[in-house]
């Protein structure tokens, strides 16, 4: 059949006709059998690239695009993807498989890189075609190709009229993400050690439809490898997960990711990832006390990571609030208490931000009063007592930066299914001793807006310029949220009182005049560009215009001009009694209008913390109510295995990844070793790719490698022996092959280990265990397994004896 197919191109005819047509996709499903058994066959990577398999590459690629001529229309995609799967992922895939067993050597790593190579040539020829036909339909299209130029590519003459411009469009995003993938290739095995060229096209790829989740999964699983890349990665999936038109995988991949990253070294990813999971995932259970908990010690090492000038901290920090904020935009019809509670986060990291910046400002003034000579001028105006506090507040500055560290620590405490935030909802205030602190802090950097007066303009200090990027993403947050902006509490009130004070500091700053940059989407922008929730945000922003100069002065004043706009908006909320612009001054009183004592103030802090307390309570006392008549109603099931005389447990694929339950209640009884084939492993890892089930299995049993557990292993090598007096099947007959190597592993642990353990001759010391059996293959399988001694069982029956029922 190989030798016919060898002058296939030759005989393929050029009509359109559907007769010609079938012949294509006749000739190209006999290529796709005979590629498939070659790669079944490979024993090493050199295996698939022999000259034979090579050819048979050659003429399925030729024919997909054959296909793509004679019916654009209905062959396009699926020749797109068989061209993908067949010539390049199914190669690269198993290259990977084989190169896991042993070391790729430098001739199979030149092999691959050339086959790479190769489909990055292929796939931009086709994306220069695909290209060509869409700015000859909409000429209007501004976005540049970052593709190398192909010389001598012979276009073909289709006819435009039959393919729209979304069926275009949607086979360039997949291009660009399949040219992503071959470059992520070249570094996964190790061929090349930049990811610079596979971001660039998966961030092409987005730029074509936003909302499509597949770019998003893609870059997080580029950027999952660094592990100081921890916080992109977890955005990247979550923003996979809430794209319109999300991607499957990326749920189990962020919950993978943040498993992971729980055990990092960095306290701040590690708390994230523990708080995160009860952000993004609605959670059936009450955690309201636990999410608060986490909240506090995530806030807590956000603070340090503000204060602290590692380079690309605040970089981390933009994409942890990028995730979070990701979690309360989606469109939901009942907020749930995940959302709540992320959007109580939300406003707390806000806070923190604020008070970070009151704080930079503050001592950048001060130290430049002292540089100036200011100090001894301020003095003499001073009375004695005055005087003194000054002199003893310069001599022990460390105890006052460890007071300023203490300002405003605020409590998150989240739970609430109703829209209307209350206060106890978004997060406790300090005491209003911290608050008085507070306040003298202000008025010592000259913060206080109503009073202040015409100063020199003050230059943005380096600090204040790692933050702003994440000052202006809350604020278009807010922008976004207008419910949480009409909320009226003391709290709330607080946190616009310190707006108005750094607004007005912001219009006494040096700034570059940016009219020309109005439009110049930010690094932020881009993190939430085509999030329908955005879009009013987003209306005055032009995506297609030349990206925002690298100049810091300049990106500091758009930054700073926006945050502003916001402060105009914020006042034009009808807050008669709150956020106002008077005289192009931002006022806002932090308590309610009245004549309150600083007693009153405190007490009205009491009766809050009360009020959470209570509300807490409240909450617990609910759920207890609601799951008391499901606790009568449910029994909890558990399992006895104390009846099973075998030391060994070999388990099939389908009883790994349906019974994955069942195997680890086997493990937790610590009464049975199980044993995993290699050849249950290598059918796993080829199946994770069509059942999410496997995958979750495939990463349960990695966890359970990587620590260690010694009720549950892996087949060593040596773990196999011929059954005799049988006839092997041929390999190509996979169900059956796969079985023997089952058994084969069965037989070798029945025979070496019996006189270990010394038992009984008629009593297996093995259990085969199957999930899913199937007739002839039943009584075949039951009949070697008695010839060989092994005890042969289906997973639904030893469940169902093994089950207990108690209350």
């Amino acid at each position: 059949m190989a030798d016919k197919n060898l002058n296939l191109k030759a005989r393929v005819p050029s009509s359109t006709s559907n007769d010609t047509i079938k012949k294509l996709i006749y000739s190209a499903s006999i290529l796709v059998k005979q590629l498939d058994s070659a790669v079944v066959k490979a024993k090493a990577c050199r295996d698939l690239f022999t000259p034979e398999v090579i050819e048979l590459r050659s003429q399925l690629s030729y024919l997909c695009v054959k296909s793509m001529g004679a019916d654009p229309l209905q062959c396009r995609r699926r020749a797109e993807e068989l061209l993908w799967k067949k010539c390049y992922y199914d190669v690269i895939t198993s290259a990977k498989i084989n190169g896991k067993k042993s070391p790729l050597s430098s001739m199979e790593k030149l092999f691959i890189g050339n086959h790479i190579e190769a489909g990055i040539v292929k796939f931009t020829e086709l994306m220069q075609d695909v290209w060509r036909r869409l700015e000859d339909m909409d000429p209007s299209l501004k976005l540049q190709l970052n593709v190398l130029p192909l010389l001598e590519v012979k276009y073909q003459n289709y006819e435009l009229s039959k393919e729209t411009r979304e069926d275009l469009m949607e086979s360039a995003q997949k291009i660009l993400v399949w040219l992503g993938d071959l470059s992520r290739y070249r570094n996964d095995l190790e061929i090349s050690n930049s990811v610079i060229t596979s971001e660039r096209f998966y961030h092409q790829a987005i730029l074509f439809n936003s909302n499509t989740g597949l770019p998003y999964n893609q870059l997080g699983t580029l950027t999952s490898h660094d592990p100081s890349r921890g916080f992109e990665s977890i955005f990247y999936y979550t923003r996979s997960m809430k794209a319109s038109k999300k991607f499957p995988g990326a749920e189990p991949n962020l919950k993978a990711l943040l498993a992971r990253l729980v055990t990092n070294e960095d306290k701040l990813i590690s708390a994230f990832s523990q708080l995160f999971p009860k952000l993004v995932f609605v959670v059936k259970e009450d955690t309201t006390f636990e999410v608060s908990q986490l909240c506090q010690v995530t806030l807590g090492e956000i603070q340090k990571r503000l204060g602290s000038s590692e380079n690309g901290s605040c970089n981390q920090l933009m994409d942890l609030a990028s995730s979070v904020m990701m979690c309360t935009l989606t469109p939901t019809f009942a907020t749930n208490n995940s959302q709540t509670a992320a959007i109580a986060f939300c406003c707390s990291l806000f806070a923190h931000v604020l008070n970070r910046v009151q704080e930079i400002f503050h001592m950048t003034s001060r130290d430049a009063s002292y540089a100036n000579g200011n100090q001894a001028h301020e003095l003499k105006y001073l009375d004695p007592n005055a005087k003194e506090e000054m002199v003893d507040e310069l001599s022990d500055e460390e105890e006052e930066e460890s007071k300023r560290a203490k300002l405003r620590r605020r409590k998150v405490a989240s739970g609430s299914s109703d829209q209307e935030f209350s206060e106890e909802e978004l997060f406790l205030d300090s005491n209003s001793e911290q608050e008085s602190e507070d306040d003298e802090v202000l008025s010592d950097s000259g913060f206080h807006s109503a009073e202040a007066k015409v100063e020199p303009l003050l230059e943005i200090p380096h600090e204040a310029t790692r933050i702003l990027p994440i000052f202006k993403l809350l604020t278009d947050w807010f922008r976004v949220n207008v419910e949480i902006v009409q909320v009226s509490n003391q709290t709330i009130r607080k946190i616009w009182s310190t707006l108005a004070d750094i607004l007005n500091v912001f219009k006494r700053c040096q700034r570059e005049i940016v009219t020309h940059h109005g439009t110049v989407p930010l690094e932020e922008d881009w993190k939430f560009y085509g999030v329908n929730s955005m879009s009013l945000v987003h209306a005055q922003i032009d995506f297609e215009s030349p990206p925002a100069p690298s100049d810091v002065l300049i990106l500091n004043s758009i930054r700073i001009e926006r945050i502003l706009q916001f402060g105009n908006w914020l006042a034009s909320q009808d807050n008669e009694k709150g956020f106002q612009v008077v005289n192009g001054i931002y006022t806002c009183p932090a308590e309610a209008v009245g004549d309150k004592s600083e007693g009153s103030g405190a007490k009205a802090d009491l009766v809050m913390r009360n009020m959470a307390h209570l509300w807490l309570k409240s909450e617990v006392q609910e759920l207890e109510r609601r799951l008391s008549p499901q606790q009568k109603r449910k029994k909890k099931t558990s399992f006895d295995f104390s009846g099973l005389s075998y030391v060994y447990l070999v388990p099939d694929v389908s009883a790994l990844s349906n019974f994955t339950y069942l195997i680890k209640q086997v493990i937790k009884s610590q009464k049975l070793i199980i044993v995993v084939p290699d050849i249950v492993i290598s059918e796993m890892d080829q199946l994770k790719r069509e059942s999410a089930p496997v995958r979750e299995c495939i990463r349960w049993l990695e966890s359970c490698f990587r620590t260690g557990n010694r009720f549950i292993r892996a087949q060593r090598q040596n773990e196999h022996q011929v059954i005799p007096l049988l006839t092997y099947p041929k390999r190509k007959d996979k169900a059956h092959w796969t079985l023997f190597q089952i058994l084969e592993c069965c037989h070798y642990l029945d025979t070496n280990q019996r006189n270990v353990y010394k038992t009984s001759q008629n009593s297996p010391i093995v259990l085969f265990l199957t999930g899913d059996p199937v007739g002839e293959t039943e009584q075949q399988t039951r009949a070697i397994c008695n010839s060989i001694g092994v005890e042969y069982k289906f997973a639904d029956s030893l469940m169902r004896k093994s089950k207990t029922k108690k209350r």
